[in-house]
């Protein structure tokens, strides 16, 4: 019988955190690596081959044109939210599950949906009336409430952010 050791240096494991981070990609719940619709693989891949330091606009993760929510009667999209995210370069912050659980009274996620949830993966949080409302994380809100877990992150965005995601009809 053999064994393998894989030991990784102070910089590869960096490297890997700032991809996992990077929000280019996400690993599914099969353990498959997917890209967004709007991921030009190509480029991503020959960015990363080559070190151009160049971004191409579209290679972060993002939902689909369609994906919104609904905040205080407003709607927003998802995407443009997500850049204002990157824009300003946002840490998520750690929230209790008990502090964002309210909201699970106005909404009925999908099971399968919940299934695959990732809930190491950000959510987004508003404050409204000084109180946390995740706006983007239902899903994995609920798996984590359901998995008994304590903790979620998410990013938390302002007024000003939520104005320019606004959906104007």
């Amino acid at each position: 019988m053999c064994s393998l050791v894989v030991v990784y240096s102070q910089e590869a494991q960096n490297e890997i955190k700032d991809l996992i981070n990077s929000r280019n990609y996400y690993v599914g719940t099969d353990g498959r690596i997917s890209f967004s619709n709007a991921t030009d693989t190509v480029n991503y891949l020959l960015k990363n081959m080559t070190g151009n330091p160049r971004v191409p606009g579209m290679e972060n993760y993002r939902e689909d044109e369609s994906s919104t929510f609904t905040h205080n009667g407003k709607n927003y999209s998802i995407d443009k939210l997500l850049q204002e995210i990157e824009n300003a370069h946002l840490k998520p912050k750690t929230f209790q599950v008990s502090e964002l659980e309210w909201v699970l009274q106005f909404d009925q996620p999908d099971p399968d949906r919940v299934k695959r949830a990732d809930t190491s993966s950000p959510g987004i949080v508003a404050y409204h009336d000084n109180k946390p409302v995740l706006v983007d994380g239902l899903h994995r809100l609920t798996k984590a409430k359901q998995e008994n877990e304590r903790t979620l992150t998410a990013y938390v965005v302002t007024d000003k952010m939520l104005e320019k995601a606004l959906v104007t009809n």
